[in-house]
């Protein structure tokens, strides 16, 4: 891993009738590699320690630089309720 993440949050943004819900997701990215482009692997954890989910963040830092890396998802509500915490892979 050539980076380094902090403070991964999540916000749902909306919740559909089908079940799913929309959420944002967010994690500053320290980069310690020479390769500017950054492509962040992001697990969501259960409750006993499985992942269930996963999303990529992709971004531009340069070497040593930091920034907030956000993307935004479309899951099933039941499956991201589920969900503990976030991290890096």
């Amino acid at each position: 891993m050539d980076y380094k993440v902090n403070e991964i949050s999540t916000k749902i943004i909306s919740i559909e009738e089908d079940g799913y819900l929309s959420f944002a997701i967010k994690a500053t990215v320290e980069n310690l590699s020479s390769d500017n482009e950054v492509t962040v692997e992001l697990q969501g954890i259960d409750k006993d320690g499985f992942e269930i989910l996963h999303i990529y963040l992709l971004g531009h830092i340069s070497l040593g630089q930091k920034k907030v890396l956000t993307t935004k998802e479309s899951v099933e509500a039941s499956l991201f309720k589920q969900v503990t915490f976030w991290q890096a892979k």
